[in-house]
């Protein structure tokens, strides 16, 4: 089997898994997700639509004709969680109580996606619509 496709499909299913495993908390509603969104102000509504967006990434990125437009979808999710960690939540998610604390789990998940995702983008970029074929 060819080497690029390998890679192609390697990098694909490593950043859907974790979108995967970023969405499905959000519809159980664990206590960490619902800090979040309830810190955002946005709870419960923002919490249910975030694990639809991601749960759409994660279709779109698997789907052979859809992929790169779940890449540049992951680029605007990613940017908007890593923004939100490093302006209203912090790197380190927690609430005044103790009781909830990811030591920067999320937020070194993001930056981790955000690297799998730029380098999906470049695997892909002949995909890209409109400047993709240039």
């Amino acid at each position: 089997m060819n080497k690029k496709i390998v890679a192609l499909w390697f990098f694909k299913l490593v950043l859907a898994g974790l979108y995967l495993m970023m969405a499905l908390p959000k519809f159980a509603g664990n206590d960490i997700t619902i800090h979040i969104f309830s810190t955002l102000g946005i709870e419960p509504w923002g919490r249910y639509f975030t694990g639809i967006v991601e749960l759409s990434v994660f279709v779109l990125i698997l789907t052979p004709a859809t992929a790169i437009y779940g890449i540049i979808m992951s680029l605007g999710v990613l940017g908007g969680a890593i923004l939100l960690h490093l302006t209203v939540l912090g790197i380190v998610v927690q609430n005044t109580m103790g009781t909830v604390n990811d030591g920067g789990e999320i937020f070194t998940t993001a930056l981790i996606m955000l690297g799998l995702t730029f380098v999906n983008l470049y695997l892909n970029r002949r995909s890209i619509p409109i400047i993709g074929n240039k």
